[in-house]
């Protein structure tokens, strides 16, 4: 029950962060694939309530598509995260190496 527990509140953690990086950014390449990944994460959610084919010890390579699919969605919502801010690349017109 514990382990449950733990999966259920990292995947709820990680279902929330992407549906709020998807409702935050601004269109772009990093929102469609974000959106992108999400829809993968939700089928997969789905595909691993009615089949075990994701939570088989037989098929552990689909358990870590699962997981790279998650830790995908989460550095997705930084990267735009962090290009929507003036802190990193691309600062108010100036490139970065220019002169203050």
């Amino acid at each position: 029950m514990v382990g449950l527990a733990v999966f259920l509140v990292t995947v709820g953690t990680i279902g929330w962060i992407g549906i709020r990086g998807v409702f935050a950014t601004k269109s772009g390449q990093h929102s469609d694939l974000l959106l992108t990944a999400v829809a993968a994460l939700v089928a997969m959610l789905t595909v691993g309530v009615v089949d075990h084919y994701f939570f088989n010890i037989r098929f552990p390579h689909m358990a870590a598509l699962f997981w790279i699919v998650g830790g995908l969605i989460v550095a997705l919502t930084r990267l735009s995260r962090h290009n929507d801010s003036d802190g990193y690349g691309e600062m108010k017109g100036r490139t970065v190496g220019e002169g203050s």
